[in-house]
């Protein structure tokens, strides 16, 4: 790509000091390039192509909030308005209220980190914002990725225990209310609306009802593991989750993908395909109903080539509550002894971080694609190592599957039929929902 001027910030020896200096003087068309260190300040983006370029590991910090104690501050880490922006290579952190806002149109985030903001992870509207290899983790109010308007993108990008504290315990009930102040920031379920991703009822208005649904969203490749609610929480229309995974989400929601919406029955014409519902609930909470896709918002829904696998026998596969629907080639499995490993190693970037966890999902469910190449992807190491997941009841993390080929699709299905494939895990039978068009 072809960039205008290029201006420099770093801590010291350049003529600008600041990322908010460096984009005021900033014409349409330049690079800012920012150099290795931790900005305390919060970012304005009100102009249109403008390119902000981390070089190193570049941290923007907020100001910060307390546990148990309401955030006074409605600081944004990163705020955009204006359009055709790019965000490279940045990590926000202790945002006191929302990490991302983006309001503009056509703007693109690429490896971009947010973590332990106080309320959302981020805000997508606008219209033909994308987001790629990007994460958000330990937002402790709030969902991570959330999409809003029209024609938004989140692809190959990760959303992992939000609603949950650095050490992996999930908010308290209550934490942080205070009466008579704004209803939305009491969270009297601790975590309890902390999504890994999802999208908001009320697209342009705040209508109670009506055709005000966001359209055209799509989650693409998307890994949500260890929220405190659900993985995908939705009420969309026209719209697609593709290519993903959720896992280990709960125990409040104990959805892998939830699209709802009220008795007007409006989220429809949506797409469901090739997705991954891994252990729909936290593993620290057997017994407790888990549902791998909960799709009641509309009729005229695809679901095609999922999988749903639960942690015990209580997994509800599939929920519809709409006509028509056209189904196939969805897989029900009511357990599976393969385990996840967690220890991501420090100083990948997120591209890379994916890869490793994606990989181990596709071992696990072989016709996930083959995610993009991470080749030229500037790393952006995390300022602290990335916080371990709650961990499965197991004694000790699983090693990284070895590389022995998997098996296509027909082979495992025949295996989890009540055959045998030796070097596989194929152990419990399973349900096939044969294509249906009711």
């Amino acid at each position: 790509m072809t960039y205008g001027a290029e201006i420099n910030v770093c801590k010291s020896g350049c003529t600008q000091f600041t990322i908010n200096g460096g984009i005021n003087v900033a014409k349409s068309g330049d690079i800012v390039k920012i150099e290795a260190g931790t900005y305390k300040e919060a970012i304005l983006i009100a102009k249109d192509s403008i390119h902000l370029q981390g070089n190193g590991n570049v941290i923007v910090e907020g100001v910060g909030w307390k546990y148990g104690v309401q955030a006074n501050s409605r600081e944004i880490g990163l705020s955009i308005r204006g359009s055709n922006n790019t965000v490279k290579n940045i990590t926000f952190t202790n945002s006191g209220w929302d990490a991302v806002e983006i309001t503009g149109n056509n703007n693109l985030l690429e490896e971009v980190r947010v973590s332990n903001a106080w309320r959302t992870g981020a805000h997508i509207y606008g219209v033909g914002n994308v987001v790629r290899w990007s994460k958000i983790d330990h937002i402790q109010h709030g969902s991570g990725w959330g999409l809003g308007q029209d024609g938004n993108k989140v692809e190959w990008s990760l959303g992992l225990s939000n609603g949950k504290r650095i050490d992996g315990d999930k908010n308290p009930a209550n934490d942080a209310y205070v009466p008579g102040d704004d209803p939305g920031v009491g969270d009297s379920a601790g975590g309890g609306n902390s999504d890994g991703a999802g999208s908001s009822k009320d697209c342009v208005d705040k209508a109670a009802a009506g055709d005000n649904l966001c359209k055209n969203l799509e989650f693409n490749g998307l890994i949500v593991c260890y929220n405190a609610d659900d993985g995908f929480d939705n009420s969309f229309r026209s719209s697609a989750i593709r290519n993903s995974v959720t896992c280990y989400n709960g125990n409040r929601g104990r959805r892998g993908v939830k699209t709802l919406r009220d008795d007007t029955n409006r989220a429809f014409f949506n797409t469901y395909d090739n997705n991954l519902a891994f252990y729909s609930i936290e593993d620290t909470a057997p017994g407790k109903t888990e549902v791998g896709f909960d799709l009641s918002g509309g009729p005229n829904t695809v679901i095609t080539n999922n999988w749903a696998i639960g942690y015990d026998s209580t997994l509800h596969g599939i929920m519809l509550n709409s006509k028509p629907v056209t189904t196939g080639n969805n897989i029900v499995l009511p357990q599976s002894s393969v385990k996840i490993n967690w220890n991501i190693p420090d100083g990948l970037s997120v591209c890379q971080e994916h890869k490793f966890l994606y990989d181990q999902f596709r071992a696990i469910k072989p016709n996930l694609p083959i995610p993009p190449s991470c080749s030229g992807i500037i790393p952006s190491p995390s300022p602290t190592p990335t916080p371990t997941p709650t961990p499965s009841p197991t004694p000790s993390p699983s090693p990284t599957p070895s590389p022995t080929p998997t098996p296509n699709p027909v082979e495992l299905l025949r295996c989890h039929q009540g055959g045998t494939l030796v070097g596989t895990n194929c152990v419990y039978p399973a349900v096939i929902c044969p294509a249906v068009n009711q």
